[in-house]
């Protein structure tokens, strides 16, 4: 399908990588900050768990969750 992996080594891994280090380092850090902010998403239980039928509701509890992460990691 044309889908090129973007996977970095494990730095703590001493052993050689199996692969080659072919990596776009723009597109990583692109989807490292997603990835990273999903997991500091996945900390809100009530977002975890979907508990809302509303998408609404649910849409307006992310807002808060982003605001609570932006004010944490900004102050």
């Amino acid at each position: 399908m044309g889908i090129i992996p973007n996977i970095d080594h494990n730095k703590r891994n001493r052993k050689k990588a199996y692969y080659q280090d072919i990596i776009d380092e723009k597109l990583y850090k692109e989807r490292f900050s997603v990835e990273r902010t999903n997991a500091w998403i996945d900390a809100f239980k009530i977002l975890l768990i979907r508990f809302e039928r509303k998408a609404n509701n649910w849409a307006s509890l992310h807002y808060l969750a982003f605001m609570l992460i932006f004010l944490k990691r900004n102050f």
